[in-house]
């Protein structure tokens, strides 16, 4: 699979001593759709998706949990190309 999405400026490696997620952020005119791949407090990656009005304090957030980090990351890969495919 080819990331082709790393080179992108809004692609965020965050890393850390304690800590290391994946961070993407997509945004139109006044929408916006956050992505964040991290490791729980129970060892199981997950996927945190935000969205919601830029303007407003209103949003959603759903969070999809996974044993593994390759599952974790392959989702969050899908999910990256499907915003893609959707002009965000």
């Amino acid at each position: 699979m080819q990331l082709w999405f790393i080179t992108l400026p809004y692609f965020h490696w965050i890393q850390g001593k304690t800590f290391s997620y994946h961070e993407m952020r997509f945004e139109k005119d006044s929408r916006y759709y956050l992505m964040r791949l991290e490791k729980d407090l129970f060892d199981n990656w997950t996927i945190s998706v935000i969205n919601g009005s830029i303007k407003s304090k209103l949003g959603q957030s759903r969070t999809f949990a996974y044993d593994d980090y390759e599952k974790a990351f392959e989702n969050f890969c899908l999910f990256v190309t499907i915003r893609n495919q959707q002009k965000y």
